[in-house]
C-alpha cells in the first residue's frame, strides 16, 4: 500500500510541477554475441544473432556475414539453426559461399515478426590461429514486409564479434 501511495505522490508531483516524462526512443539493433571471445583449434563455440527493439512489423529478412573461412569453419549442415524471433512458421535457407554466410526466413502464414529474440544460432570451430572478424555486411541486410516490398529500418545499429583463435 505505501508503495501505491509513493508512485501517486510521484505522478501527481509531476502534473503539478510541469514535467514531462521523457520518451525513449528504441533503437533496433542486430548483435552477433557468443560467450567466449577465443577458442583453441578444433574447440567448438555457438554464436548468435540478436535483434532487440525491432518496433516495425516484418515478414521477412535476409542478410549476410563475412568472416575468415582460413581461421573458422561454419557446420553449414546442422550447425545453424532458427532462433525464438522466428518461431515455428517460418522457413529459413542458409548458405555459405566465399568467407560469408547468407541467412533469409520468411513467415509462412499471415503474420508478422517484432520486437526482440534470436534470429538463428551457428556453430564454428576453430581450424588455424588467428582472428576473424564476423561482420553484419552494411548492404547486405533487407527486411521485407507482407507484400514483397523492402522494409528500411531507420538507425538500424549492427554489433560484430571477433573471435580469437589460439594453438
Amino acid at each position: 500500500m505505501r508503495m501505491k501511495k509513493t508512485i501517486s505522490f510521484i505522478t501527481l508531483l509531476f502534473i503539478l510541477t510541469g514535467c514531462e516524462i521523457e520518451e525513449i526512443d528504441l533503437i533496433p539493433t542486430i548483435s552477433l554475441s557468443s560467450s567466449t571471445s577465443s577458442i583453441s583449434i578444433d574447440e567448438v563455440t555457438k554464436l548468435s544473432l540478436e535483434i532487440t527493439d525491432l518496433e516495425t512489423e516484418i515478414f521477412g529478412i535476409g542478410l549476410r556475414i563475412s568472416f575468415n573461412e582460413n581461421i573458422v569453419e561454419i557446420d553449414s549442415i546442422s550447425g545453424i539453426s532458427k532462433g525464438d524471433f522466428l518461431g515455428s512458421n517460418t522457413i529459413s535457407l542458409s548458405k555459405i559461399n566465399n568467407n560469408v554466410l547468407h541467412f533469409s526466413a520468411i513467415v509462412t502464414e499471415d503474420a508478422t515478426l517484432s520486437g526482440s529474440g534470436t534470429l538463428f544460432e551457428f556453430d564454428i570451430k576453430g581450424i588455424s590461429a588467428g582472428t576473424s572478424v564476423f561482420t553484419i555486411i552494411n548492404d547486405g541486410i533487407f527486411f521485407i514486409d507482407k507484400d514483397g516490398n523492402e522494409v528500411i529500418i531507420q538507425n538500424l545499429e549492427k554489433n560484430n564479434l571477433e573471435i580469437y583463435v589460439y594453438e
